[in-house]
């Protein structure tokens, strides 16, 4: 099984000593976009999410009993996160078009259809555990904001990158959580 781990704490070091592994890696996660794509709908969201606990099959191995599944959801930050650290690394423009980009505009319509508008205008992600896993169900996680933040941030980047129009509604979100 494969948990968030390995984008945010072991992926960078791969890519800094082994490129051919971490490229490995975010293939992974660009072949199961489909199953990630498929567990956003399925919780009534847009684009893709990312399971906690992933396997081959990329729809969510974590236990019913085990809450981390249904609500730790910064995986799909961290998976952005990933992609955008290979291209930054390798600055190969076909691999971001043909690769990561579809994983990164996916991962930025989850993060803008899962944050909430609130009357102020602020937008807040509620009811995640955080990375400690002793924070059950809060709302306004700071990592997972920051986190949704950036990926939000990063697929905006790429889109210009690309010479495409990113979706207004990245940006709004980002600067609103």
């Amino acid at each position: 099984h494969v948990f968030w781990d390995m984008e945010t704490r072991m992926y960078p070091a791969l890519l800094a000593q082994h490129p051919d592994i971490a490229e490995g890696a975010t293939a992974y996660r660009q072949r199961l976009l489909p199953g990630a794509e498929a567990y956003a709908a399925a919780g009534g969201w847009q684009g893709a999410r990312f399971p906690w606990e992933s396997a081959s099959t990329g729809d969510e191995q974590t236990p019913t009993w085990a809450d981390t599944g249904k609500y730790e959801i910064h995986v799909t930050a961290d998976v952005a996160l990933a992609q955008w650290q290979y291209y930054q690394a390798t600055g190969d423009e076909q691999w971001l078009a043909d690769k990561a980009w579809p994983v990164l505009e996916a991962a930025a319509d989850f993060w803008a259809s899962r944050a909430t508008r609130a009357d102020d205008g602020s937008y807040h992600i509620d009811d995640v555990i955080a990375p400690d896993e002793y924070a059950v169900r809060v709302d306004d996680n700071v990592y997972t904001n920051v986190a949704a933040a950036s990926a939000l941030r990063i697929a905006t980047a790429a889109a210009k990158t690309l010479g495409r129009t990113p979706d207004a509604r990245w940006s709004t979100v980002a600067d609103g959580i």
